[in-house]
């Protein structure tokens, strides 16, 4: 037989200790700042897509005109002179309806607001705690 003394290991090594707990440390960093870049990307995308319906409120209006009342005027030889306005829907259904928005789209998360006489109107999207204005707004 061998001289030699065994020794049996008693609970925990400093070691493995260390080795546990940094694997922990970077399996719950990587579920936060997982987390954090998923919403982030999420935000994005609903940035994208308010630009998309922006967009498509524009083709809207480029093909609803209408007369500006309060230009309307008579020249010199009797004719009728007037400004042309552009006019945004109502609701962004309509848009939805006539196929200008693809139906993926969900509306849900946007707040859509129109002026009274319908030429402007204040897109936002809305996210968690932000709120998004999309840029072409100019409906205070």
């Amino acid at each position: 037989m061998s001289s030699k003394k065994k020794y049996k290991r008693k609970g925990f090594m400093i070691l493995e200790l260390v080795i546990y707990m940094a694997i922990f440390l970077v399996f719950v960093g990587g579920i936060f700042y997982g987390s954090k870049a998923i919403r982030a990307q999420q935000f994005n995308d609903l940035k994208m897509q308010a630009n998309v319906i922006d967009r498509g409120l524009e083709a809207y209006a480029a093909s609803h005109i209408g007369i500006d009342e309060s230009s309307i005027k008579f020249d010199a030889d009797h004719n009728i002179k007037y400004n042309h306005v552009r006019l945004y829907p109502k609701k962004l259904e309509d848009m939805k309806e006539i196929g200008i928005l693809p139906k993926q789209i969900k509306l849900d998360a946007y707040k859509y607001t129109v002026s009274d006489d319908r030429t402007k109107y204040k897109l936002e999207a809305v996210f968690d705690n932000e709120t998004y204005t999309s840029p072409r707004s100019n409906y205070k």
